[in-house]
């Protein structure tokens, strides 16, 4: 009995399940992420901890450095530092004749408290992501808050009204009279309105600035004709 072999063997292997390289690189890249996120919101929970009770590193208020200091620091800091809004006058000019209402009769000062606030709440955004973006930025860029300006309106108002109201003149219509035998006339004089509300208003915009210097308004009035001329 003869029997038959193959010039070539075949080669034989035992099969191996392998995982698949995207797999194992999709891993890798998900357990990087995972730990980038946690550093990141580790990072900005731990930086706000140390910073707790003062402003961040970076901020500032019209370019006074706040960085480190807590809100009684920070309010007397500003107190010093900035330039004293109730030391200039506003001006109401009303056809040449002038009236000067100083700044601090109506309490023309910062508003420190909300300037403090929005100095306060810089890097402490409700959730980590945007809270890790303030910091970063604040700690590269820095942040510059612009003061906020706040003065009594109605002690403002009412003062610049007073100043209008005591302007305006009714007109006056001349008269023909017999005295004595003879006709006398009394001359027609003009009268003049005042824009009241006008410069009220005027007065309102003219003081919502930063700027401790005098400003001025120019009231804007018209001549009201007698009913009966001269």
């Amino acid at each position: 009995m003869t029997t038959r072999s193959d010039p070539y063997s075949i080669p034989y292997s035992q099969s191996r399940t392998r995982t698949p390289d995207w797999r194992r690189g999709a891993f890798t890249f998900l357990l990087t992420l995972v730990a980038i996120v946690v550093f990141m919101a580790s990072f900005a929970v731990g930086y706000a901890r140390v910073n707790e009770g003062k402003i961040l590193p970076g901020v500032s208020v019209n370019g006074i450095s706040l960085s480190g200091l807590n809100r009684a620091q920070a309010a007397a800091k500003l107190q010093t530092s900035l330039p004293n809004l109730a030391a200039g006058n506003l001006v109401v000019d009303i056809n040449g004749a002038q009236e000067s209402v100083p700044y601090s009769s109506f309490n023309r000062a910062y508003d420190t408290g909300f300037i403090l606030d929005q100095a306060f709440d810089l890097g402490r955004a409700p959730n980590f992501v945007e809270q890790i973006q303030e910091q970063l930025r604040i700690l590269l860029n820095g942040v510059d808050v612009h003061p906020q300006v706040a003065w009594n309106s109605q002690a403002l108002v009412d003062r610049v009204a007073a100043i209008a109201q005591s302007a305006q003149r009714d007109p006056v219509s001349a008269t023909l009279n017999r005295v004595d035998g003879r006709y006398v006339v009394t001359p027609a004089e003009t009268g003049l309105s005042v824009d009241v509300e006008g410069a009220a208003a005027e007065a309102l915009a003219a003081v919502n600035n930063t700027s401790p210097a005098d400003t001025e308004i120019r009231v804007h009035t018209s001549v009201v004709p007698p009913v009966i001329a001269t």
